[in-house]
Order: C-alpha cells, then structure tokens, then sequence
C-alpha cells in the first residue's frame, strides 16, 4: 500500500513538472511576442523579426504571432515571406475579414506590377447639386478642377454667378471666391498652382487673374482686343507651372502665351501655309513642350510645340464636339458632348472610358483628382459628378495602421496611412472618415492630430555614389550639393556616401555643411555596393509621418553585385510600405540603370540627368509635394492594462464616402 502510494507521488510529480514545462514555452512566447510587438510599434523592424521568429519557434502555430511577424516582414519589405505567414492563418480558418482583405490587396498589388490593370467601368462616387435648401450655390459650371496643394479637394467654377467655389475630398463645401471688390467677371477655366494661388480666365472680362489663395487678384493678365496679348473671351488654361501659362481666345480664334508676370509672349494657331487656323477653338493641355489644342468645329487636335510651331493633327474628324482635354498618365482625355474620351497617343487608338449619355448634355472637362477620381462638369444640367473605377469600390480601401505609441498610457497615438488599392495616396480625409476602437469599443477624446498632406516638413536623405568612376564629377558633385542644402527641399537632411562602408557622414546642417560636402566628394572606391546604402537611406528615416524621400546621386554603372545582398524588388517594397520615395540623379548623360529606374518608378519617383538644362530644381519642387497618405490620432484609452501585461487591440474603420476600408493591430501598455 505504501509503495502504491509513494508511486502515485511520483507520477502526479512527473505530471506536474511536464505541464509546468508546456506552461513555461508559453510564458517565454508571450514574453517573445510582446517585445516584437513593441519593437514593431517603434519601428524597429529587424528587432521585431528577431523575437517574433523565437516566439513562433516556442508556439508554431499562434495566430497572434505568426501575424505580428507577417507585418514585421512586410514593413522591412519581405512581401513574400508575409504572405507566407499570413495564409497559414487564412488556411486554418483563423483569419479576420481585416487579414484577409490586407493579403488580398498585397496579392493584387504585386500581380499590378507585372500586368497593368486594363480599362474599367466608372461609376458614379458622389455628385455635387448645384442648389442646397432653396439656395444656389453655382450655376452654368463651366469647370471642375483639382486643387492640386495635397488636400485632394476641388474647384468649381460658376459662370453664371461670377464665382468660384471650393470643395474638400468628402464634397463638403469651404469656401467661396467672388474676386472681391470689383469681383468676377463671367470667370471659366481655372489652373491653380502649387503654392495656393490659381489662374482664372475672365470669358466676358478679357482677362487672365492670377489669384491670390484667398481669391483675392494679385495681377490682372492681358486686355480686350485684337492685337498681340490682347484677349476676345478667354477660355481655356494651360500651364507649365513655372514660367509661362496659355490661354484659348475664343473671339480671336488663337492660343496667347504669357509668362507669370503679365508678359506677353507669343501667338498660336494664327493660319499659315502649314496650318489652316482654328474654327471654334475650345480646351488645351500642355505635356511636357507639346501643347494639344481641340477644335470643335474640325473635331480634331491639333498640336503644337512650346514656341508655337505646328506639328501634326490628331484625331482628324473623329470627335464630336470636343472641349475640355486632359492629362491621364501617357493618354489623354477628352470631353466630347455626354462622354468621356481616352486618347492612347502611343497607339493612335481613341475609346469610350465614361459614356453619361442620359445623365450630361455637355461635359466640359474630365480630370483626376489627387485621389484617382474623375471630376466632370456639366454645363448643362448644372451639376458635377465626381467618378471613380468600379473596382475601387468593391475592393475597398488600402487602410494600415503603421504604429502605435502608448509611452504616455493611457494617451494613446497612433499613426496609419490611407491608400487606394493601386497604392497611391488618399488624401484630403478628416476626423468624421475615421472610426478608431480598442476591443471593439469607443474611446475617449479621440481626434486628429496629423493629415500628411497638409504637413510642411519633409525628411530627404542624399545618398552619393562612392564609385571611383564618380571622381570626375566632384566639383559638380559639390555644387549640386550645395544647390540641394540651399533650395528649401527638405526641413530635415541627411547625406549618405557609399563606399566600401556606407555610412552617415552628416545631418548637413549649417554647421556641418561645408565638411559634409568635402567628405562626400572626395572619397572615391573601386569596392563598393550600392544595396546596402540604399537600405540604409531609408532605415534612419523610419519611423517617420513626415514626407519622406531618397535622393541618389550616381554615374549609373553599378557592380554586378550591386543587389546581391538586398534584392531590387524586396528594397522598392520596404520603400514603398514605408512611405519612402527614391529618385535618382545620373551624372552621365543618356544612362539608364534597369534597377534604379525600378525602384525610382515604383516608389514614385523620378529618374533625371544632372547636367540637363534645367537642372534638378523642378525635381526638388517636385519632391516638396509629394502626396502623402499618412495620418495620426489620438485617444484616451479606456483598458485595463494589467500592469502592462494586457495586450490591447485596436481597430480602425475608414468611410470615404462609398468606399471603405479596415485594419487591426495592437499594443502592450508600459510595464507598471
């Protein structure tokens, strides 16, 4: 009896030893988790990894970790690796909707860079009526543009009423513009400017208005009458938005060019042994030194270079009644009576993109908006329609929630980014878009405290090339060096040079200025690897809501090692998931790198040549604008942190207007 006793001791010993044995795997995995959580939350990538992996090797198949590691992997740009980890989710049937709809559109983000999304059908996003309770807010609009300042909002311009009204991204109304004093006088077309101010065409004025952003004129623009610079019913605007602007004159039958400051430059479409001369000359578009012109009459383009010399005609007789013409990445579009047409020039090739047979009688333009969606006014039924892709709708919103900062708990901050489902940012969004929870519930004193799109400050990191083939180059090196710290691009500034060892050489402030520029053009190596450099240009500016952007400047002839250590496609990746945009500035004239021109246009950037005769200044200009798609809220959290034991989940729901989106992720309250 004793024996059996003492056996029966031993084994509920044994028994007890083994659980507490399962049960210690479990206290280290958690342990593992919730320091990969807070390092993610810091924006310590690789930290994150790094205990995520070692909490997963302890629990293999914990939902929790393997989705705190997918989305460690997908920050530090390993799409595949969090794909990986993420379907062993979705495959046990342990997936949320908001998991499953984020792997869909990483998925289809990556399908999109290798076959480019065909033609859509538009849809009806939101219309704007033109009365609201017995009061008429515009009538006979005549023009529906994008406010182009990152706000993602719009200008509508009343002919009727003399006015011009500006809308936000969500269709509510701002502000309303009469010109002041003397006011309006029948206003058309507008163009605004980066900078706020905008270019409105007087039709019964015979003027152009530059205007201040208030609306307010700064300078009255051309006259009426018949002679060089003067004016008989301006309509259309063009711009290239630093110098020099031109204007349709309907009564004169001509295009006029003028510089910004009221200058009168040149004439064209007077009729010559080349060209016949325009019938009812409507809208414009400049691209680049091409300027396209529509001619109601002859139902065709014409196009002209920037002095003015005809070209060639487009199009000839196809069009209906075409009038207003923009820009939709290579094509253009054209309204033409109750449609919406897209004109490929590379394939000489015009379809239908939006037939509003039924709903318009007169389009008078179709443009984008900073948000991809199609802004068309209607003349004749006084209203304006703003569409967007079918597939924008079902498909829903591209909603991440980047970091959570619960320092100050229970003051919680969190930072997220809005993007569409091609990656492009949603901007223009406000407080009453955004729905934030912890555990599904309220919470407390919620409210926004960051829209990225009307941020001033941006970060800009200067990577050099330590290449002994960029020797030659120093002294211009230097010079544009010195151009990049004195054009106002970037309130904060790094410079990077990549040698042997790529590493930090300054913060290129004032004091350090002069030194930084030496050290970085004049250490030159026959061993060096451009992968490194470039990750780690991004790695210093993260975390970050700023905008953000990589300026590299190289000779283009890269090692065939150059990405060896980090892949091309993996660098454009942690780029673009990071809000990081890559530029590249080649020193030699026609080169062409295959990976650099990649990772410049996948994250948004551009490819320039240095000695080009306008230099690198409207890349920088460029580079102060770029859409940012990052937002910040606050809240009072209501949980029980359980002395920083608890983790805390919080979700967020987006609505803009008929599309939506939504995320989840979490955070561990300080310990107490």
């Amino acid at each position: 009896m004793k024996t059996f006793k003492l056996l029966l001791i031993l084994m509920l010993l044994v028994t007890g030893l083994y659980g507490q044995a399962i049960d210690m795997k479990a206290v280290e995995a958690e342990e593992n988790l919730r320091w990969g959580v807070i390092a993610f939350n810091n924006g310590f990538y690789n930290k994150a990894v790094q205990s995520l992996e070692k909490a997963l090797a302890l629990k293999p198949e914990n939902p929790a970790i393997l989705s705190w590691l997918g989305r460690s992997y997908y920050m530090s740009g390993l799409e595949d690796a969090a794909l990986a980890e993420w379907d062993k989710i979705i495959s046990n049937g342990q997936a949320g909707a908001s998991l499953i709809n984020l792997a869909e559109l990483v998925k289809y983000r990556q399908l999109l860079s290798i076959q480019p999304e065909q033609e859509e059908k538009w849809v009806v996003h939101m219309e704007l009526e033109n009365r609201l309770g017995g009061f008429t807010l515009f009538n006979r609009p005549t023009a529906a543009v994008p406010t182009t300042d990152g706000s993602g909002g719009m200008y509508v311009v009343s002919f009727a009423t003399n006015q011009v009204l500006r809308y936000d991204a969500n269709g509510s109304l701002k502000e309303t513009f009469d010109g002041g004093f003397e006011g309006y006088d029948h206003p058309f077309d507008i163009y605004p400017l980066r900078d706020g101010r905008f270019l409105l065409s007087e039709f019964t004025g015979n003027r152009v208005s530059l205007c201040r952003p208030g609306g307010s004129r700064e300078r009255e623009i051309g006259e009426k009458g018949i002679g060089e610079g003067q004016l008989l019913g301006p309509q259309y605007l063009a711009s290239d938005e630093r110098k020099y602007f031109y204007v349709t004159d309907a009564g004169n039958r001509k295009i006029v060019k003028y510089d910004f400051e009221g200058n009168y430059v040149l004439e064209i479409g007077r009729s010559d042994r080349d060209f016949p001369g325009f019938q009812w000359l409507t809208g414009i578009v400049l691209d680049g030194d091409r300027l396209y012109a529509a001619d109601a009459v002859a139902k065709s383009l014409f196009v002209f270079d920037d002095s003015g010399n005809y070209l060639e005609t487009l199009l000839k007789g196809q069009l209906d009644k075409p009038e207003g013409l923009s820009l939709y990445g290579d094509d253009l579009l054209i309204a033409d009576g109750p449609y919406i047409r897209r004109y490929d020039r590379e394939m000489d090739h015009l379809s239908f993109m939006v037939d509003r047979t039924g709903n318009s009688l007169r389009s008078m333009d179709g443009e984008l908006d900073e948000n991809g969606n199609l802004l068309v006014a209607d003349y004749d039924t006084n209203r304006i329609a703003v569409l967007t892709e079918l597939s924008s709708v079902y498909g829903g919103l591209f909603v991440r929630i980047n970091r959570i900062n619960a320092d100050s708990f229970p003051e919680i901050i969190v930072d997220f980014s809005i993007e569409r489902r091609d990656g492009q940012a949603v901007v223009g969004l406000d407080k009453d878009n955004f729905i934030i929870t912890e555990k599904s519930r309220g919470v407390e004193g919620y409210s926004l405290e960051f829209k990225g799109f009307s941020g001033t400050d941006s970060y800009m990191t200067i990577l050099v090339d330590g290449s002994q083939k960029m020797s030659p180059y120093s002294e211009s090196v230097a010079e544009l060096l010195k151009q990049i710290y004195s054009s106002g691009t970037g309130s904060s500034k790094s410079l990077i040079s990549i040698g042997e060892t790529p590493y930090v050489i300054s913060s290129f402030d004032d004091d350090s200025v002069s030194g930084a520029i030496e050290e970085a053009t004049s250490q030159w190596s026959s061993d060096w690897v451009a992968d490194t450099g470039i990750r780690l240009a991004a790695s210093q500016m993260i975390p970050g809501r700023d905008r953000r952007s990589v300026l590299f400047i190289t000779q283009g002839d890269l090692p065939a090692n150059a990405f060896d250590r980090y892949d091309v496609i993996d660098l454009a990746a942690y780029y673009k998931n990071n809000n990081i945009v890559f530029n590249t500035v080649y020193t030699v004239s026609g080169r062409q790198n295959r990976e650099l021109e990649y990772l410049s246009e996948t994250t948004g950037g551009q490819t320039v040549y240095m000695f080009r005769p306008e230099g690198i200044a409207p890349l920088l200009e460029d580079m102060k604008y770029t859409p940012s798609a990052i937002y910040t809220a606050s809240y009072k959290s209501n949980s029980d942190p359980d002395f920083g034991r608890a983790y805390i989940p919080v979700e967020l729901e987006v609505l803009y207007v008929n599309k939506s989106g939504r995320d989840e992720s979490g955070y561990y309250p300080p310990i107490q």
